[in-house]
């Protein structure tokens, strides 16, 4: 299996693609908002910010909160997720610095996945080849968790920008 994820506009919004087709499309409730959604095989999938300081997120799974997204004093993303198995905590983070990567790592500090982007200049912004390193997981768990990373590289992105301001 071949994953992509494309942008697709300024506002963040993604489509998570599988061997070239359409998994989904994760848009944002509007321009300013940090509020988005998708609708997958499994039902409706959502992020949230937790918070009016929007640094931290919930992942709810169609009317269930199965997660959080928030960011460590390093740069890292923290994304503990609660499967019908059990509760699996990832970390997103960037390696490399001219040709970066995000890279999400398990709690036993396996590489799960690696994102590759391709920088569009005519777009400005980022679309992202995905290496897939992890075959315990589902395709439903990894649907779920690539659109997790979709927005955790958005938020990443913004964050960095916003320092640089």
């Amino acid at each position: 299996m071949q994953f992509k994820i494309t942008s697709k506009n300024a506002k963040g919004a993604f489509d998570l693609l599988k061997d070239g087709r359409n998994v989904t499309s994760f848009e944002y409730e509007n321009w300013f908002s940090s509020h988005g959604s998708a609708v997958l095989k499994s039902g409706n999938f959502e992020i949230r910010p937790k918070n009016m300081w929007h640094s931290s997120f919930d992942i709810i799974d169609s009317g269930a909160d199965i997660g959080d997204i928030t960011m460590n004093w390093r740069g890292h993303i923290i994304i503990p997720i609660k499967t019908k198995k059990a509760e699996k905590t990832y970390i997103l983070k960037t390696t490399g610095f001219w040709n970066f990567s995000f890279v999400l790592i398990d709690d036993e500090e396996r590489e799960v996945l690696r994102m590759r982007p391709e920088i569009k200049w005519t777009k400005m912004y980022y679309d992202y080849t995905i290496e897939v390193y992890d075959e315990t997981l589902s395709v439903i768990e990894l649907e779920k968790l690539l659109v997790v990373c979709g927005y955790s590289t958005n938020l990443y992105m913004n964050m960095m920008a916003a320092a640089v301001l």
